[in-house]
Parts: structure tokens; sequence; C-alpha cells
């Protein structure tokens, strides 16, 4: 009879057949075993499927030895887990620079600091792009305003955005030393993903029985810059999408459908 590792044949029928390793079953509370049937006859396709689970338990380990992965699977984990996790962590943040362990034990620690991370990435990333939209708008539209009313407006604009980007990096580089983050992991790519950290992040939550209002506005402004310009990646944003989205937006038709997302000049 064929043998595949992971896999046992009974009867016709190929099944799962694994001894789950104790690291994995203390850690996730996993099965002992490993167990089940792959509902197939063909042994090409029960070696296929041992070596995706294969796989899958190999990376679960792998995990186990990163701290940044295990945070970002914290409440996955069991609590025994949870707390050895906790542990590493302290040592981690023990053993900065001054600088940086004072970082983040003035933020409130760990969890707080990776919040308040968040936060002043979600700033930033509002502000890029937007510094002077409103009065490139005027200019476009030919509306009258005093140049020093914006000349001081853009520079507080402007300083508050490099305040935020300041902040951001200083806590990403200690939480990343701390190999709780992993470099530039933990960042919004794009307008859509940049929504729901801002949402997050100032707890406008949608649940099945009630939606924030407040949030349905944004996404409803994000959604119809989507389709305008489509989800543009920050790294990608121009003031220029702003402008020309600002300019045009009430021109845009109520709607959603695919077949608007057009240049409306």
């Amino acid at each position: 009879m064929e043998k595949i590792e992971g896999a046992k044949l009974i009867g016709r029928t190929w099944h799962y057949n694994k001894r789950v390793p104790k690291r994995l079953v203390d850690a996730y509370g996993l099965p002992e075993f490993k167990r089940g049937s792959m509902q197939t006859k063909d042994p090409d396709k029960a070696r296929v499927l041992a070596r995706a689970m294969l796989t899958e338990l190999d990376e679960l380990t792998a995990k186990l030895d990163s701290v940044a992965e295990r945070v970002k699977v914290y409440w996955t984990l069991t609590p025994k887990e949870q707390e050895r996790l906790r542990g590493d962590i302290a040592q981690n943040v023990a053993a900065l620079p001054n600088d940086q362990r004072q970082l983040i034990q003035k933020a409130g620690g760990v969890s707080k600091a990776l919040s308040d991370m968040e936060a002043h990435d979600v700033a930033a990333a509002f502000m890029t792009g937007a510094v002077g939209a409103d009065y490139r708008v005027k200019d476009d539209v030919g509306e009258e305003y005093d140049p020093d009313e914006r000349e001081i407006e853009e520079a507080q604009d402007e300083a508050f955005l490099a305040l935020q980007e300041k902040k951001g990096k200083a806590l990403r580089g200690a939480l990343t030393a701390a190999d709780v983050i992993e470099p530039m992991a933990n960042t919004a790519s794009g307008v859509r993903a940049l929504l729901g950290k801002f949402c997050e992040a100032k707890g406008y939550v949608n649940t099945n029985k009630i939606k924030n209002k407040t949030r349905m506005q944004y996404e409803y402004a994000v959604r119809r810059f989507v389709e305008y310009h489509g989800d543009v990646p920050f790294a990608d944003l121009t003031r220029k999408h702003l402008s020309d989205f600002a300019a045009d937006f009430i021109k845009l038709p109520v709607s959603s459908r695919k077949d608007i997302r057009v240049r409306m000049h």
C-alpha cells in the first residue's frame, strides 16, 4: 500500500493522519491529532492535501519564533502563549536604548504605542496632498482669498504633517527594534485601507445592528474617490488627485457603478 506522510488510507478513502507538535497544541489550542476525511480516493490528490497540511503546520511553527508574528495573531493564541508573548515583549523592550524604551513607556505600553503609531500614520496620510487643496480649488474657480491667510494655514498644515510623520516614525522605530512589528509593517497601502485604520483609531465602528453615521459619511466620500481615481496607493497619491476630485466631486452622479469611474473634465 502506498504511504503518504500525514495521510492514511482507510478503506478506499484517504484521511488526514498527523500528530500535531506539542508546541502548536500548547500555543494555538489545536487538537493533538489532525484527522478527518480528505474526501478523495486519488493518492495524488491526497499527497497534495497532505503536503498543504504539513506546510501549514510548519508555517505555524515558524511564527512562534517571531514576536512580531505572534503579535499579529495574539487573539488566536492560548492564554499561556499570550502570557509568554507578553514576557518576550517586556524583555525586548527592556533591552532597548533608553530613548526608545522611554518612548514606549510614555505611550502607556506596547499596545498603546501601536495604537498611537497607527493614529499618527493615519493623520499624516490624510494630510499628505491635502495641504492647500482648498485654496487650489479656489484658484481653479477664480475665487478670491487672502494670500497671507493661505500662507499661514498652509504653514500650520505642513507643521502638523511633519509632526505626525515624526511621531509615527519614532514609534515605529522603537516597536521595530523591540521586534513587535516588522520593518514598515502595519501601514495602510491605499485609500480604502487608510479609511479602515482611521475609523478604528477614532472609534467609528459599524456593528451588525448599528451603523456609525460618521463612518458611513467617510465611506461614501472614499467610495466616490475610488470610483473616480481608483484605490490609489499612498506612495502614488499626489495633490492633483485630491484637487481634481474636489473640483469634480459635485458633478459626480449618485451611483456606485464601476462604469462611472471616469474623468469628468
